[in-house]
């Protein structure tokens, strides 16, 4: 009898500890969507990306900045506002920064061209990392401009 409550227990606690790794494996991943509405704050100079210049076009944006030190994401359904804690210009690559709501993004950008409407077209990529390590990394395409 003994050895068979040992064996339950083991059993449960087994299942347990199954069921709570599991819960967490689900938290532990997110999904980057897209927004159509550009939050109030991106008014005016900003920088705005989606996946590809198809989707732009579609105004399917994956991030927007407001030149200054407020950025946007959607995750898991849900809009992310950011504070930019670093950007830096160097030739044509662009690099912005930002955290907010355990999450830390990356933007490395190169422009394409510019036109004679202050703004630049931009390709890179945007890095996007949760605080519990899961890292997240797509091609994006935008502008950047007043």
């Amino acid at each position: 009898m003994k050895k068979f409550i040992t064996s339950v227990c083991s059993s449960l606690i087994f299942i347990s500890c199954a069921k709570e790794k599991a819960k967490t494996q689900k938290h532990e991943t997110f999904t980057v969507n897209t927004f159509t509405d550009l939050p109030p704050e991106i008014d005016g100079c900003s920088c705005i990306f989606s996946e590809d210049s198809l989707s732009y076009a579609k105004e399917k944006y994956i991030y927007a900045n407001d030149f200054a030190k407020t950025s946007f994401i959607k995750v898991n359904g849900k809009m992310i506002r950011l504070t930019e804690t670093e950007h830096a210009n160097s030739n044509s690559l662009t690099k912005f920064k930002s955290a907010g709501s355990g999450y830390e993004v990356e933007i490395k950008a190169k422009i394409i061209r510019t036109t004679d409407l202050e703004y630049n077209e931009m390709k890179g990529t945007i890095t996007i990392k949760h605080k519990t390590g899961k890292t997240l990394t797509k091609t994006i395409y935008g502008v950047c401009g007043c």
